[in-house]
C-alpha cells in the first residue's frame, strides 16, 4: 500500500511508483534519439556498393550546395550515366523561384543563370465565336529593361 509523503528539505523523500515510471519514460524518450543516431553510424560503417557510395556522396553535395545557396528552392532529381567509351555525365541542379506572372508590370527574371529586368505583358487569344480565351493560346510580350528604362534590342 502506498503512503503519501510530503517533502521535508530532502529528507525522508520518496517517489510513487506512478511518478519513477513517468520520469523513466521520460528519460528513455529522451534517449532514444541518441542510440537511433548510433544505429544509424553503425549502419553507415558497413560496406557499401560503389553505387551506395556514389549516392551517399551526392547527397552530401547536395546539402553542401544547399546550404551555400539558400535561395534556390526548386531541387531537381541528379542525373549520373556511365558511357559506351568509360566517360560519365554528373548533374546536380536547384534553381531560384521567381515571381509568378499577376499582371502587367515589371518582372526580375533569370536567363541562363544572369538576373534581367522585363517590362511582361500577357495576350490571351479569344474564341471568335464563343468571346471565351482559348486554352494554351497566351503569349507573353517582354520588353527588355535596363537601368529603369526600356532598351531597343
Amino acid at each position: 500500500m502506498q503512503t503519501d509523503h510530503k517533502t521535508n528539505g530532502g529528507r525522508g523523500a520518496s517517489l510513487s511508483r506512478r511518478k519513477f515510471f513517468q520520469i523513466a519514460a521520460a528519460g528513455t524518450a529522451a534517449a532514444l534519439p541518441v542510440a537511433t543516431e548510433a544505429a544509424t553510424a553503425e549502419i553507415a560503417r558497413l560496406p557499401l556498393t560503389e553505387e551506395q557510395q556514389l549516392e551517399a556522396c551526392i547527397g552530401q553535395l547536395r546539402n553542401i550546395l544547399q546550404r551555400m545557396h539558400p535561395k534556390a528552392t526548386l531541387h531537381y532529381p541528379h542525373y549520373f550515366s556511365s558511357r559506351e567509351d568509360g566517360s560519365f555525365r554528373l548533374s546536380i541542379q536547384s534553381d531560384v523561384v521567381f515571381q509568378q506572372f499577376n499582371g502587367a508590370g515589371l518582372y526580375e527574371v533569370s536567363m541562363d543563370g544572369y538576373l534581367m529586368v522585363f517590362w511582361l505583358e500577357k495576350e490571351c487569344r479569344v474564341s471568335r465565336s464563343t468571346g471565351k480565351p482559348i486554352p494554351g493560346m497566351e503569349i507573353y510580350h517582354a520588353q527588355y529593361w535596363e537601368d529603369g528604362a526600356p532598351t531597343q534590342h
